[in-house]
């Protein structure tokens, strides 16, 4: 006998806002764990589009198939709180004659496309390949614009290749990897470069050298005001003391000319003793779907000086302006607490089971170890056993993530057929729990599709999940 819990719709996942029902509201969550995504996390990409957070990786392990290549995938959600249980989806692979690894840079926004900046070829660091969207949505698909053929590096050797947009104007940014400074230079658009290199910013006071290791390195900008805000970070990243500087300057200044630019007098953001989070990097702007501006960055979480990075994980946090304009981004909360999401993010949308349409001697039975003091037992008739969740839906067409916590006894694995409005999507199994009550036991279930007509924030008709019996 299978004891249902609740249903879980993870990626936020939101009840009809009207019309007739037998199900309850779903209760929301009104916050999001740190670290952002459970294990290693270095160097985070956020964008935000049409109300859903993607998380950009670039991976070379995910499919084993494809393990001479640096894939790039993507985390997709309509709350922070969904990244973590979200799927990966494939986005982009290198094509033929246009290197061998796309090791992805930055991404801009611009003209109703989607641009993404990578080193080609390992063994050519140079080589920064552009890739293209076919239209305006940040998933893709996506294609091979160019090489920048008239790149090099502003020290013979760079890293860190950064495009920003100000004022429709294309710039390219780079860390030299002599020097490791930061360095500007204007573009002919995406694919070409205009023009040669100035360092902005170069590492000269204590802050600037964690380790011993005078660094500053990357670029992500965010415009308010008038004013530029480009997040760095400084010394070397095996350091607990490595942390986030800030340049500033006007978006009508030469930005070329080094004297535009105001670097901060110390870490923006920093580690955190009393919490135990150390480290911060790697930093970069995003919008939430209320339209604040929050950083994600990574934090290392022991003092050793560590190389390989390991120890590294992601944090995301909001960002507030005082009366003159500068910018307050907190401080990095310990691992394993919580912080608010932000307005409008519908968080994860918990469905209890005794709230569904029950059939074929499915029933709610009382048990204090249960939310709310109930759950939904006697689905053991196959074929005639459901749980039927009515008013489903959600912000987007794509991939979405559900979570089952049960409780079996049954002596051997139980199964469920589920179904999105009458269409088979696939079984979940159950293994034994080994105890009556209501188990912290949880089933993530992604072999399925729910799809609206468009990307649009407004909302479509609800879908019907349905869990049945099958023995």
């Amino acid at each position: 006998m299978l004891v249902a819990a609740l249903l879980l719709a993870g990626f936020g996942l939101v009840p009809l806002a009207s019309g007739t029902s037998a199900q309850a509201d779903p209760v929301a969550s009104s916050d999001f764990a740190q670290p952002l995504v459970n294990g290693y996390g270095a160097d985070p990409e956020i964008y935000q589009q049409d109300g859903k957070y993607v998380m950009m990786y670039s991976f070379d392990i995910v499919d084993p198939s494809r393990a001479a290549t640096k894939d790039i995938w993507a985390k997709v959600s309509d709350s922070l709180a969904g990244l973590n249980s979200a799927p990966l989806t494939y986005i982009y692979s290198l094509e033929a004659g246009h290197g061998t690894k796309f090791a992805s840079g930055w991404m801009v926004h611009d003209g109703g496309y989607w641009y993404m900046y990578g080193i080609g070829d390992a063994e050519t660091p140079n080589q920064i390949e552009v890739i293209r969207s076919e239209g305006d949505d940040i998933l893709g698909p996506y294609h091979f614009l160019a090489t920048i053929s008239n790149h090099t590096s502003p020290t013979g050797v760079g890293y860190a290749f950064f495009p920003i947009v100000v004022n429709g104007q294309f710039y390219a940014t780079e860390t030299g990897d002599n020097d490791h400074s930061i360095y500007i230079a204007p573009m002919n658009g995406p694919t070409s470069m205009a023009g040669g290199w100035t360092k902005i910013a170069q590492a000269t006071a204590p802050w600037e050298c964690a380790n011993g290791r005078c660094i500053d390195e990357g670029t992500n900008i965010y415009i308010r005001n008038g004013i530029i805000y480009d997040i760095f970070s400084a010394g070397g990243y095996e350091s607990p003391d490595y942390c986030v500087g800030m340049l500033t300057a006007s978006v009508s200044a030469n930005l070329t000319d080094p004297a535009s630019w105001t670097k901060s007098n110390n870490c923006v953001i920093s580690r955190n003793d009393s919490a135990g989070v150390y480290g911060p990097g790697s930093a970069g702007w995003f919008t939430a779907t209320d339209g604040t501006p929050w950083v994600v960055y990574h934090v290392k979480t022991t003092t050793d000086i560590n190389f390989y990075g390991g120890d590294r994980r992601l944090e995301a946090s909001p960002v507030t302006f005082d009366g003159s304009g500068n910018p307050n981004f907190g401080t990095p909360q310990s691992i394993n607490s919580w912080r608010a999401l932000p307005g409008l993010d519908p968080g994860i949308r918990k469905y209890e089971a005794e709230s569904a349409t029950l059939a074929g001697g499915a029933q709610v039975r009382g048990a204090t170890s249960a939310s709310g003091g109930q759950y939904v037992g006697g689905i053991d008739v196959p074929g005639a056993s459901k749980v039927t969740f009515p008013d489903v839906y959600a912000n987007w067409t794509g991939k979405h993530t559900f979570r089952v916590y049960y409780a079996n006894h049954s002596g051997g694995p139980s199964k469920q057929a589920i179904t999105v409005n009458g269409a088979a999507a696939g079984t979940v199994s159950y293994a034994e729990t080994g105890a009556w009550g209501l188990s912290t036991r949880a089933i993530r279930w992604t072999s399925h599709w729910i799809c609206r007509p468009d990307r649009t924030p407004s909302l479509s008709a609800p879908h019907r999940v349905m869990q049945s019996s099958i023995g």
